[in-house]
């Protein structure tokens, strides 16, 4: 898959993400059955700089599930992504990403094992407020190197794309968060297949 179809691939990620996200706070701001006109102004928090630890937001997670590498011959993979992260700036998000997820490509006597490793950086926007699922959730982009290696040439590339998920507190002290997230990561260069991924997250807030 070429560079310029990637390119095209996660644009088009990123715009139907944040498309989904406006249509989501829209229908949440005209349910007034559900939500206060307070909470309703707070789905979208004001931007703000840091005030406590509260705000900063520093978290340590592991997230597990499935990661896919686009086309025929490529194996559905499990996948493990290391991540930790903080909100420099209300409502903003910064993580590091380190994933690893082991395959193979080709069927038979022909396959060829075929691993990824991804580090990457995530940028996000935290929603806030009082809906359901929503006050937890958060849409963003990830960008960094993809790195594939295993019967093939070690190959590095550059990625990027849309991400969205969710976090949601376990515990009285909000320090335990179980979540989810996906991701469309288009992967430039020739015969460097794009990867989804959908994993289960879980976090810890210091």
């Amino acid at each position: 898959m070429n560079g310029g179809m990637n390119s095209q691939k996660s644009i088009l990620s990123v715009a139907c993400v944040l498309s989904f996200s406006v249509v989501v706070c829209a229908s949440a701001a005209q349910d007034g059955n559900d939500v206060t006109a307070t909470s309703r102004t707070q789905i979208l928090p004001r931007p703000h700089a840091v005030d406590n630890r509260a705000e900063l937001k520093p978290s340590v997670g592991i997230l597990a599930g499935y990661s896919t590498l686009n086309g025929g011959s490529f194996s559905n993979n499990g996948a493990a992504i290391l991540d930790v992260g903080f909100q420099p700036y209300v409502p903003f998000g910064l993580s590091a990403q380190f994933q690893y997820s082991p395959g193979n490509v080709g069927s038979g006597a022909a396959q060829r094992d075929l691993n990824t490793t991804n580090v990457l950086a995530k940028g996000t926007y935290n929603f806030g407020g009082y809906v359901p699922v929503l006050r937890n959730a958060y849409v963003g982009l990830k960008s960094g190197l993809t790195i594939y290696t295993g019967d093939i040439d070690t190959s590095t590339h550059y990625s990027l794309g849309p991400v969205i998920g969710f976090d949601i507190p376990i515990d009285q002290k909000k320090t335990m968060t179980l979540g989810a997230e996906g991701t469309y990561l288009g992967v430039l260069g020739e015969n460097s297949p794009d990867q989804v991924s959908a994993l289960g997250a879980v976090k810890y807030w210091f």
